[in-house]
């Protein structure tokens, strides 16, 4: 039951929470649905209130907090109450049971009736044999306690469970709900000042336009009447007998072309006018020579751009030309350099066979003067005779001399071939 009461009390407290939170959503809501608090300003009281409830909710977590160490104060006690308790059953089985040891040893030996009175197994000790340390005769009565405590714990607890997810549930639908009706009134909102916007842009469209009129309507007379002003200054001053000195008095009596030197008074408007046609010709022929000095100058690039393609052209075809015959000479030069390879390899072929017919002519004499060598050994006439390593050592020294000397005139070997097949 302990645990039942906790466990109520920390239901009751999460669905205080749960219904505060929604208090504070409701209010909320209510004040974003405001719209003329909300654009008035910051929300002094409702910043207030949050405070209030943070304190409120630091306050409460304190004293949840205390009641969790009171709570947890109060189970050891009621687990120190319980160890004392069964303590002090233990106790008194002890000393039961040495009340009954004391007795039976004041008892003679061997004096016990013949028909005992029935075994009464609670009632034994453990020297009886019928209940032994540790057994536990109430098993059954308990486990069927502890079944049905733990079939009402978990109908308990599905049914806890099931109400917290049907509270979760609602509780999802409320927000949902609270977060379309909060989408509804921003749209409501939005769609509320983007057609205020639309509409002060329109008026202010409308105001720029009469404004700009008006400013053009000012400039065109301001424009006139400066032009009016200017024409009438204009001739003011051409009508100016100051200014514009009459020239008429310059003719001369002697006839209207002459003109009095001492009495001239500038030109006349149609000498001024035929002065300014005369330089307008003047610059008309001027942009002409130079359009035709543009024209010559552009055949003469287009004139030089045909040379110098021209040029480039030959240029090309003679590098090609030249690119050809060096081709060819190559060509050349690697048909000379194998023809040289071929009569190179060729030589020394020729060279190795006269070397080798040489070695056989210098083996031939070599062996011709050993023979004659051990026959005027064997003769007994008055020379100096010679035993083996003396007629060995002659003959390295005719070998010798025979490699040392050199002929007077070079051999040609292919001369010495020929005269060796001549002779018969």
């Amino acid at each position: 039951m302990v645990h039942t009461e906790l466990q109520l009390e920390a239901l009751g407290k999460d669905q205080q929470r749960i219904e505060s939170m929604r208090a504070r959503n409701e209010a909320r809501r209510e004040r974003f649905l405001n719209a003329r608090q909300r654009a008035i300003g910051i929300d002094t009281d409702s910043l207030d209130q949050q405070v209030a409830e943070k304190m409120a909710s630091h306050a409460g977590a304190k004293d949840e907090e205390a009641e969790h160490a009171q709570r947890q104060q109060y189970i050891s006690m009621l687990v120190e109450q319980r160890e004392a308790q069964e303590n002090a059953i233990k106790k008194a089985e002890h000393n039961a049971l040495k009340g009954v040891w004391d007795g039976q040893c004041t008892q003679p030996k061997n004096d016990c009736s013949k028909m005992a009175d029935p075994v009464v197994a609670d009632a034994c000790g453990l020297a009886a044999g019928q209940k032994f340390d540790g057994e536990d005769r109430s098993k059954g009565s308990r486990v069927r306690l502890q079944a049905a405590q733990m079939k009402s714990w978990t109908t308990q607890q599905m049914a806890e469970k099931q109400a917290r997810h049907a509270e979760d549930k609602d509780e999802e639908a409320r927000y949902a709900e609270y977060l379309k009706t909060v989408q509804d009134a921003r749209d409501a909102l939005e769609s509320e000042e983007g057609d205020e916007r639309r509409r002060q842009t329109v008026l202010m469209k409308d105001d720029n336009r009469a404004l700009a009129s008006e400013i053009a309507g000012r400039k065109s007379a301001h424009k006139q009447a400066t032009a009016a002003h200017d024409a009438k200054e204009l001739a003011k001053n051409y009508a100016d007998p100051v200014l514009c000195e009459d020239t008429s008095a310059m003719i001369s009596a002697m006839g209207e072309n002459r003109i009095r030197r001492d009495h001239f008074k500038g030109f006349s408007k149609a000498q001024i006018q035929q002065i300014y046609l005369e330089n307008q010709r003047v610059c008309e022929e001027k942009a002409g020579i130079q359009g035709a000095d543009a024209d010559e100058e552009a055949v003469l690039a287009l004139q030089q751009e045909e040379l110098r393609k021209l040029v480039e052209e030959a240029e090309y075809e003679q590098m090609q030309q030249q690119r050809a015959v060096q081709a060819d000479h190559k060509a050349i030069l690697e048909a000379q350099r194998e023809e040289q390879a071929a009569m190179r390899a060729t030589e020394k072929k020729e060279s190795k066979k006269s070397e080798k017919k040489e070695a056989k002519k210098e083996s031939k004499k070599a062996a011709k003067k050993e023979k004659k060598v051990v026959k005027k050994a064997e003769k007994p006439d008055d020379e100096i005779p010679m035993d083996a390593a003396a007629i060995k050592a002659y003959s390295s020294v005719i070998a010798d001399a025979a490699e040392d000397s050199e002929p007077s005139q070079p051999v040609i070997y292919h001369q010495v071939a020929q005269l060796n097949d001549e002779k018969p």
